[in-house]
């Protein structure tokens, strides 16, 4: 009689699914474990690193898909916008991916900023206000258009956005960018 002793290699199927349970429960516990920030927590450093973060991550995607992306900015916020066309035509239309989500943070920041503009866009939209005056537009509903623009080649205007808490409650934060491809983040006595 031959024995026949095979000697078994690897794991079996049932080690494997062991394992991913175990896994996945250690994930599951983690993600109700750790605390997410509600609007209400945001801080005017937090909110500068988001918005850093944010930029990059649009820098990436203008230079990818070779199409201008903005940011429209507001005293409470703001928002990203991608240049595409639609039935009327070219358009600034607002962006749903998740890592360029809108940002409100009415009643907990405000937001100031100042956006230094190449002479030439400069130059553009002084003789674009001179050739059409605002009765020559057949709009019927006002295309929102961004203060800052990111271009396919990923660089930036230079600009500093303040992000202020209210009643100074926590002290600002400045996001900065001092060429067209660096920013940092900035404290009152570090805004220069």
């Amino acid at each position: 009689m031959r024995s026949s002793a095979c000697k078994q290699s690897g794991f079996t199927l049932v080690e494997i699914l062991v394992v991913m349970a175990i896994v996945g429960l250690i994930a599951a516990s983690v993600v109700f474990t750790v605390p997410s920030m509600t609007r209400d927590e945001t801080t005017p450093q937090t909110a500068a690193a988001t918005l850093k973060a944010q930029l990059q991550w649009a820098r990436e995607r203008a230079m990818i898909e070779q199409r201008p992306l903005g940011l429209l900015l507001q005293a409470e916020g703001y928002q990203f916008l991608r240049w595409q066309q639609t039935e009327e035509g070219w358009r600034w239309q607002a962006v749903t991916e998740k890592g360029l989500a809108a940002q409100d943070y009415r009643d907990n920041l405000s937001l100031e900023w100042r956006i230094d503009e190449p002479p030439f866009i400069a130059q553009e939209k002084q003789l674009e206000d001179t050739l059409f005056s605002p009765s020559d537009d057949n709009e019927d509903e006002e295309q929102p258009i961004p203060q800052l623009l990111i271009l396919p080649t990923g660089e930036l205007s230079q600009f500093s956005i303040q992000f202020a808490a209210p009643f100074d409650a926590e002290p600002s934060a400045w996001l900065i960018a001092d060429s067209a491809w660096t920013t940092r983040i900035a404290d009152n006595d570090d805004t220069e």
